[in-house]
């Protein structure tokens, strides 16, 4: 077989002639080593020119998917746009396009996508699918009550009065939830008409008569629901809060305890008994009924709801009530009030002789709090196997590791160099894996680091996180001229950053630059696209190039930016690969001499010191000269 090279100038040269046919033959040539999108993408264009839509449409969704597949979204994202160019209607791609906006997070759009694929399904008497997609819009806007009103407004054209009417009555009970009563009426109304025995309507019915002070008629709807539908637990939780609300006691014990007696594995009416019971000074009662509801609570880590109802429990049964306070804590993260609760069960627990329990608290205690040295000698008075100065001293230590390792951490994490933050917090729960204020800073960080694909793709290209599946690197060389451009037809740079990021994590280096280099058009992706390309540089070993990129940036930067000694630092890394031992040493010294503990730079100081013969004071000369003769535009 011909190499890659000659094929591909000959495909140019077929189409360049109008030889569509051999251009498509040829490019297919290199489709049998492997799936390529770029080169689907390249023959459905030409399958295009030549007007064989169906050909194109099948060329263009093998290139989206093979890109969707290996998570470059934007690729995909306009390969299904240019189908829809050809095709308007073709459902596949809108849902498609639907289901990436909505990973991205642009659920408006999502939506809208969902909404022509529904119809469509609709028009072609698809009535399932078209219900299904609807849902999906439902899952993603529930809290948009423009969309839901949309979405009612769909089940109406589409027939569905029932669904109409529940979307409504679920419109209506969250305007009256913001005490909107006219807005709530006006829906709960239109329900009504679409859907006049919709039990769920008559709640959110007794719930608007309740908020405008009708109680009688609030009752009402619920004895019209509960007689259409008697087994309503639903129906029959309303009926009982209602009943508390009004002190009608009699009434929502008799509904309640019938609730329970039919279905005693739903804890929603043990909560409201073991309430009422609280109410009678009852706790005994209470606590039977309420046990199940705490536990639900902390399974549904709803640890404010379990901990309000074990607060009623602290001194009637403070061993398991406290236990599982703890437990709410630790699971919330509130390693505060967790040491807290720690302190008192563990002194309660050793008061009671309970010592296995009492040093079990106060081992935790140490570990959440290794300043404790209360905890150190409890150990020691408790299990006297354990010297209370070698317990202190392990506390000790500990600290003072934590602490040193923790200030790094804390550095780090203020130039911005999260990932570097990130491997050192792991390192300390290793030492310390119950720390519950280790793991939140980096469970934040993480937060932080993951807010964009721009942030994650950083990363990967970085090569700190975990990286996609390779795709096959035969498949795109710099001679596949201007495929990454086809992707858009206007200067869209975040598709361009994005498109430039893939091909770094892939090693195509050359298009990679291409790409930043468009994209540092746009004012607020101007550094960073610049800081991509001089990465580019220093992986191809055009060191002298990466120099002169780095030195841009820092020109166009300010020494307080929070990534301003990074780049410093990296430049220092390219004059070094270039050969220029001396001024990377000089500036080694200037990033010392701010920031003593940087990362590894007395390691690369000693390095570099090695390498070279003159002495260290000479650079720093020139290091000073070249200071003062730099002008400053920031």
């Amino acid at each position: 077989m011909r190499d890659k090279t000659e094929i591909i100038n000959a495909a140019q040269r077929f189409a360049s002639k109008g030889e569509i046919d051999n251009a498509i033959a040829e490019w297919e040539k290199l489709l049998k080593n492997g799936k390529d999108g770029n080169i689907h993408n390249t023959i459905g264009d030409l399958y295009l020119k030549k007007g064989s839509q169906p050909q194109a449409v099948e060329a263009f969704t093998k290139a989206a998917e093979i890109f969707r597949k290996a998570g470059f979204d934007p690729k995909a994202i306009a390969i299904y746009k240019k189908i829809l160019n050809i095709l308007p209607n073709n459902v596949e791609s809108i849902i498609a396009l639907a289901t990436l906006n909505a990973a991205k997070g642009l659920n408006a759009n999502a939506a809208d996508y969902y909404f022509k694929a529904a119809d469509i399904y609709h028009r072609n008497n698809l009535a399932e699918k078209a219900t299904m997609v609807i849902e999906k819009i439902l899952k993603l806007s529930i809290t948009d009550l423009a969309t839901r009103i949309k979405i009612a407004e769909w089940y109406i054209k589409a027939g569905l009065k029932p669904r109409a009417a529940n979307e409504y009555s679920a419109i209506a009970s969250s305007y009256l939830s913001k005490n909107d009563t006219v807005t709530a009426k006006k829906y709960f109304t239109r329900a009504t008409e679409l859907d006049p025995d919709n039990i769920s309507l008559f709640i959110g019915l007794s719930r608007l008569a309740e908020k405008t002070g009708d109680i009688e008629l609030a009752f009402k709807h619920l004895k019209d629901s509960m007689s259409r539908d008697p087994n309503s637990k639903e129906t029959q939780m309303a009926y009982s809060g209602l009943a508390i609300r009004n002190n009608k006691i009699d009434d929502a014990k008799e509904t309640i305890l019938k609730l329970i007696e039919e279905t005693p594995s739903y804890n929603p009416p043990r909560k409201l008994l073991g309430g009422l019971y609280l109410l009678e000074d009852e706790p005994k009662k209470a606590w039977e009924q309420l046990l199940p509801c705490i536990d639900d609570a902390i399974n549904d880590e709803d640890w404010p709801d379990a901990i309000e109802m074990l607060n009623n429990f602290r001194e009637l049964y403070p061993a398991p009530a406290r236990e599982r306070i703890i437990q709410a804590y630790r699971s919330a993260k509130d390693n505060e009030n967790m040491v807290r609760e720690i302190k008192e069960l563990a002194s309660l627990y050793e008061e009671q002789g309970l010592n296995d329990d009492a040093l079990r608290l106060y081992k935790e205690l140490l570990e959440a709090d290794p300043d404790n040295d209360e905890a150190a000698v409890k150990i020691k008075e408790i299990n006297p196997a354990m010297p209370a100065e070698e317990a202190a001293k392990k506390a000790t230590s500990l600290t003072e590791a934590l602490l040193e390792k923790k200030a790094e951490a804390n550095f780090f994490a203020r130039q911005g160099m999260n990932e570097e933050a990130i491997q050192i917090y792991k390192e300390i729960l290793k030492a310390s894996p119950n720390n519950p204020g280790i793991k939140k800073k980096l469970d934040d960080l993480k937060a932080s680091s993951a807010q964009s694909k721009e942030v994650a793709a950083k990363k990967i290209s970085d090569g700190k996180a975990e990286t996609i599946d390779e795709l096959d690197a035969s498949s795109a060389t710099a001679d596949l001229q201007g495929i990454f451009d086809k992707f858009s037809h206007n200067e869209d740079y975040e598709t361009h950053y994005n498109a430039g990021l893939e091909c770094k994590q892939k090693g195509h280096l050359d298009e990679a630059i291409k790409e930043f280099g468009i994209a540092a058009k746009d004012p607020g992706k101007k550094l960073v696209s610049m800081s991509m390309t001089a990465l580019c540089y220093m992986g191809k070993g055009a060191y002298a190039d990466a120099v002169t990129e780095f030195t841009h940036i820092l020109e166009a930067m300010s020494p307080e930016d929070a990534s301003y000694t990074r780049i410093k630092y990296e430049l220092a890394g390219a004059y070094r690969n270039n050969g220029n031992e001396s001024r990377a040493l000089e500036i080694y010294s200037e990033i010392k001499e701010q920031y003593p503990d940087f990362k590894d730079i007395n390691g690369r100081i000693e390095d570099v010191t090695s390498t070279i013969k003159e002495p260290a004071s000479k650079p720093e000369t020139k290091s000073k000269q070249k200071k003062k003769n730099r002008v400053s535009y920031i």
